[in-house]
């Protein structure tokens, strides 16, 4: 892959597409969604935030990335580390996907869980304890740290809310 990958990830609800979106905006960088990317391949509902095919999806993005993207110098992708499959288990994906793609650092974004709870609810009418989206915020932090220190990529954890930080965080990835 050629253009150089500022992936921001997070759990469903985090405000990862939102918040890349705005940036996007404000510093002429292009930003995409892994979901959306993987979409243009398959169609999924809007709400379903279970995968059947983790495997499968990472691969369809892979190509979705290659076919459409990759000529770009600098973007940010928005995406996961863990996922949840068809029987609602956290799923990590597999580290090939991201040494497949031409990573230059790596954004983690947390939210306070009620916070997340409040988003899906509303946004996506699915519904989840407190403890599962816990276990799942930690999940993909610790995932993002252990990816990020496997492939030597630079990364930070912030607050979703944090706007200020975040941007000025990209603003100096990208110099």
């Amino acid at each position: 892959m050629k253009g150089q990958i500022i992936f921001v990830s997070g759990i469903h609800g985090v405000g990862k597409t939102t918040l890349c979106n705005t940036i996007s905006e404000q510093i002429g960088i292009n930003s995409y969604s892994s979901s959306n990317l993987i979409r243009e391949f398959k169609e999924l509902s809007s709400n379903k935030k279970t995968v059947d095919n983790v495997n499968k999806n990472q691969d369809i993005l892979l190509e979705s990335i290659r076919l459409n993207i990759e000529e770009e110098r600098e973007y940010i992708l928005d995406g996961h580390f863990i996922l949840i499959d068809e029987n609602y288990e956290l799923k990590e994906l597999p580290l090939s996907t991201f040494r497949d793609m031409n990573i230059k650092a790596i954004i983690i974004l947390y939210e306070d869980v009620d916070i997340i709870l409040e988003r899906l609810s509303s946004r996506d009418e699915v519904s989840y304890t407190k403890d599962f989206i816990e276990d799942f915020q930690r999940k993909e932090i610790e995932r993002g740290i252990e990816v990020a220190k496997i492939l030597d990529k630079p990364y930070k954890v912030l607050k979703s809310t944090n706007y200020k930080e975040i941007l000025k965080e990209i603003e100096n990835i990208i110099r």
